[in-house]
């Protein structure tokens, strides 16, 4: 807590201030937590991952490439800047450069890596529902499309995908794969 405050010596002296104030927490033991264990009130929240010197570099290098219209430059740049660590505008920027672009294919495996390294199973669908919609809508590949909404199912449950797979598995005119996404939707929904 940055040491004990001095104390006031003599008949008016000042108090001094508290440099922190901890708020009490009841813990589940039923006992108060230690100082160190409390909240700060003065303490802003933790901030966002800042980015690196490098990636704000390739950021900054990406920008002036995209000036000087060197489109394939600008996507290595950006997607050196996403591997160097987690940033949501890296990701972003380079996920709208390749849709401008129209690299629908460098985009589609953006989109399963992304998948792949996304931390939760929210954020997971999230990633795997673009990559089905970029599959069916641009590049034609509806199988590719049904699989990927079946790892949204698989990760959430979520019955819009189940839908969408059976939708595209009924247009393809194959019924031992709507069955299958069937089951797995009411599997999925019982758990």
């Amino acid at each position: 807590l940055g040491g004990a405050p001095r104390l006031a010596q003599g008949p008016g002296a000042a108090v001094p201030e508290l440099t922190e104030t901890e708020v009490p927490i009841v813990s589940s033991e039923g006992r108060e937590p230690t100082a160190a264990q409390g909240r700060s009130l003065d303490r802003p929240a933790p901030a966002p991952p800042r980015r690196s010197s490098t990636q704000l570099e390739l950021m900054a290098v990406a920008a002036e490439a995209e000036k000087a219209g060197r489109k394939p430059e600008v996507a290595a740049l950006l997607r050196a800047a996403v591997e160097e660590g987690p940033d949501p505008l890296a990701r972003k920027r380079l996920e709208a450069h390749l849709v401008a672009r129209g690299a629908w294919r460098e985009l589609a495996q953006f989109c399963a890596d992304s998948a792949n390294q996304a931390l939760g199973k929210a954020d997971q669908a999230q990633w795997k529902e673009k990559l089905a919609e970029l599959l069916e809508s641009e590049l034609a590949d509806p199988v590719g499309a049904a699989k990927a909404w079946a790892e949204v199912v698989e990760l959430t449950g979520d019955q819009r995908a189940v839908r969408e797979q059976v939708r595209l598995h009924s247009e393809r005119k194959d019924p031992r794969s709507v069955r299958r996404a069937l089951d797995e939707g009411v599997t999925r929904a019982a758990d």
